[in-house]
């Protein structure tokens, strides 16, 4: 995956990689952990406004992706369906 990597989180109950881009456009990836496949791809929220604007990611404790813009500064909440994190 040759992209500009803005920010990265871990899912550890779905093994899944959030990595976030800085790209034209701003895109986000899931990748499984263990085969390294891309299991989903969608945009940024702000990439329809602006490109280049991805600035991180992070899942909380339900398993939902917050993303950030720092074109607009401001956090966006994916609900990835991918589970809570009740380690």
């Amino acid at each position: 995956m040759p992209v500009p990597i803005s920010g990265l989180a871990y899912h550890p109950v779905a093994n899944i990689l959030a990595v976030t881009t800085n790209a034209n456009p701003d895109m986000v990836y899931f990748v499984d952990c263990e085969s390294h496949a891309t299991v989903a791809q969608f945009p940024h929220p702000y990439a329809y406004y602006a490109d280049y604007t991805g600035a991180g990611c992070s899942f909380d404790a339900d398993g939902n992706l917050w993303l950030v813009s720092q074109a607009n500064n401001s956090m966006y909440l994916v609900e990835t369906g991918l589970g809570a994190d009740r380690r």
